[in-house]
């Protein structure tokens, strides 16, 4: 699955009241935003971390410095540091939708996909036309469908958030003409569970031919497979955009 660039928070820097003490921590935090801006990911790193070592507990700029830090590490590719900075932003400002998200990426990555779903669904809670959020919880399913093998709700989660995707970003589909070999999958994947909704259904090595198994990975039964978070979609939902996909 495609890893999507973690990218730099449009969020500006806000002073507190008492502005002059916290010169240092302004220049540091642009200095860290132009890092960010040009790649320079472990400088970025530096200047954020400085920058939250002057800035006080109850600063209003505490989140943003905190965020951006996170993304400096995500694109460094250390993603369980950036993780527990996200959740530290998060801890400041519980309403943070891009923090939950970038978490939600950090842990889909790392292959924690019932973290990642948890995460992501609560951004959608926040922001339900996030694009990004309905395409890192494609990507979850069909990494959890690719180790766990796809039961009926599984499938059903991921067509609904393929379509909402493609609605959200109508250019979508252009950027990444294999949405449309997905969904051909998935297609596939739903007609087998048709035929025996008893069993769950993995891709097969050639993933355009899954193949219907009654256990996973090396033996792994299905009572042993992690349960993923609700997600709080009405089934009718789900139906409907698994319909409106199949159309596609």
């Amino acid at each position: 699955m495609r890893r999507l660039p973690f990218l730099l928070s449009t969020l500006l820097f806000c002073a507190p009241v008492s502005a002059a003490p916290q010169a240092p921590a302004r220049t540091l935090f642009e200095e860290g935003a132009a890092h960010l801006e040009a790649g320079r990911y472990a400088e970025a790193e530096k200047s954020f971390t400085d920058c939250l070592k002057l800035l006080e507990p109850k600063s209003v700029a505490l989140a943003d410095a905190s965020f951006n830090l996170g993304l400096a590490q995500a694109n460094q590719g250390r993603y369980e540091e950036a993780s527990a900075t996200f959740r530290k932003t998060i801890e400041t400002d519980p309403g943070r939708a891009d923090a939950r998200l970038f978490l939600g990426t950090c842990l889909r990555v790392t292959g924690d996909w019932s973290g990642a779903v948890a995460q992501l669904v609560e951004t959608l809670r926040l922001d339900p036309d996030n694009a990004r959020a309905h395409d890192e919880l494609w990507q979850a399913y069909a990494e959890f469908g690719a180790k766990y093998g796809y039961d009926e709700e599984l499938v059903f989660r991921q067509y609904y958030h393929i379509e909402r995707l493609l609605k959200a970003d109508s250019g979508y589909e252009k950027r990444h003409p294999g949405i449309f070999r997905e969904l051909k999958i998935l297609t596939r994947i739903d007609f087998l569970l048709d035929q025996d909704g008893s069993r769950r259904v993995r891709r097969g090595q050639n993933e355009e031919e899954p193949t219907v198994v009654e256990e996973v990975e090396k033996g792994v039964p299905s009572a042993q497979i992690p349960a993923l978070p609700d997600d709080g979609i009405p089934a009718e939902e789900k139906l409907m955009a698994l319909v409106n996909a199949k159309r596609r």
